[in-house]
């Protein structure tokens, strides 16, 4: 079934037997696309993680009305732990496509970077396109979640705002050196390692990928005091946009081996 989300903006979640107006767009798509009529069941989602099954009831003024029958909860959005993606910027629709990416591979929160090696100005107004995105993308994966999107910060910022958080990121260098180890000779994780880290444990798991031009030192220097373990993603070097899907993927294995424990 179609899943439809509430308004943006729905400050509370509605309660069996409460009705609320669909948007426009969310209107056309379910009365002239699917050409559902008064009594038609519909799917919906609040964007906090709860389902939503509806009726449509009528549609007044252009705009359709839906009746609440039931809201669920959705553990798998829920429960914890928390992933996170803190992505570098980079130029056209690569961002775009990481972004897409990012909510199909479980992200519940995505933080561009501003990058030492990566000097893009996102420019006003960017901050609603990448929130629209998201959007249409958590529909398209059928997620009750749609991710929080927060405006480019620095790394340093970036790494203030998750206090607690166990930290990855991917480290290009590792694929020159030995498998094991890092340019300042720490050890590094490799997939098989980084699924028995032990990091299910935390309530929010963050990847960290930074510009294709590689981290500066003292944006390392920055990521090695806060924890950050460094990742091998095998021996190519990898776009921006790779990296976020490749290291989103090994968390969420992580995320479901939690699950699967109970």
């Amino acid at each position: 079934m179609r899943l439809f989300l509430l308004p943006a903006g729905a400050a509370v979640t509605p309660a069996p037997g409460d009705e609320f107006t669909l948007g426009a767009d969310e209107t056309h798509h379910l009365t002239r696309v699917l050409r559902a009529a008064p009594g038609a069941a519909v799917l919906l989602a609040d964007g906090r993680g709860r389902f939503l099954d509806g009726e449509l009831v009528a549609v007044r003024g252009g705009r359709a009305v839906v009746a609440v029958r039931a809201v669920r909860d959705d553990p798998w959005e829920r429960d914890g732990p928390r992933l996170v993606l803190a992505c570098g910027l980079v130029k056209g629709p690569r961002f775009t496509w990481a972004l897409e990416k990012a909510v199909e591979l479980g992200a519940h929160a995505i933080r561009p970077l501003r990058t030492g090696r990566a000097v893009i100005d996102p420019g006003e107004g960017r901050l609603g396109r990448w929130e629209a995105v998201v959007r249409a993308a958590a529909k398209q994966a059928g997620r009750s979640l749609v991710p929080e999107v927060h405006p480019a910060d620095t790394l340093a910022g970036c790494l203030a705002a998750l206090p607690g958080a166990r930290l990855f990121y991917g480290e290009e260098e590792t694929r020159r050196e030995s498998p094991g180890g890092g340019p300042d000779g720490r050890p590094t994780l490799d997939a098989a390692a980084l699924l028995q880290d032990g990091a299910a444990e935390r309530d929010v798991l963050v990847w960290v990928v930074g510009p294709e031009g590689g981290w500066t030192d003292a944006e390392r220097q920055a990521l090695v005091a806060a924890g950050a373990a460094a990742v091998r993603l095998g021996p190519h070097r990898l776009r921006t946009e790779t990296a976020a899907a490749a290291g989103l993927v090994l968390l969420q294995a992580v995320r479901e081996g939690r699950a699967r424990r109970g």
